[in-house]
């Protein structure tokens, strides 16, 4: 498998047609998380004045780390994510500690989550603005291949 290029990552972004995909998808290929990682971030984990994502995520083979953010991707996400992420809490919090389902979610951690909408929704939207640009399937873990190939090609050991 051939991985995206670096214009091909910037035509997917263009496609994407939510803000909270772009977010998402950024974070995966500026940062090389695991897919499922930047949905352990919490608001307060991240850092906007320092453009720094502190990862809590400790298992037998990895401790908390660190990711870093470009000053523009910040900025975008001060301006363009942050009122989106905010609506968002503001509009189904209620709804969530209404708990229709009796699944007794824990509503404060659902409202400090930095990405708190539906993984799925996210992943099928960057799936699909991917596929119309690479006219083939995408894995998400493909950017996560991209950053460590592109950091490598940079110089970074």
């Amino acid at each position: 498998m051939k991985l995206p290029t670096l214009d091909q990552l910037r035509q997917i972004w263009q496609q994407l047609p939510t803000t909270e995909s772009r977010l998402y998808f950024t974070i995966l290929a500026e940062c090389g998380l695991r897919p499922s990682e930047p949905f352990l971030i919490s608001i307060d984990d991240v850092d906007f004045e320092h453009g720094v994502i502190h990862i809590g995520k400790i298992t037998e083979t990895k401790r908390a780390f660190i990711a870093f953010l470009r000053p523009e991707v910040i900025e975008w996400a001060r301006r363009e994510y942050l009122p989106v992420r905010n609506s968002l809490i503001k509009a189904k919090l209620d709804i969530v500690r209404a708990d229709r389902l009796g699944l007794r979610p824990n509503v404060e951690e659902w409202a400090k989550r930095f990405i708190p909408f539906d993984r799925g929704r996210l992943r099928k939207e960057i799936r699909n603005a991917a596929e119309q640009v690479l006219g083939r399937s995408f894995e998400l873990y493909e950017l996560r291949k991209f950053f460590a190939t592109y950091m490598i090609s940079q110089g970074v050991p």
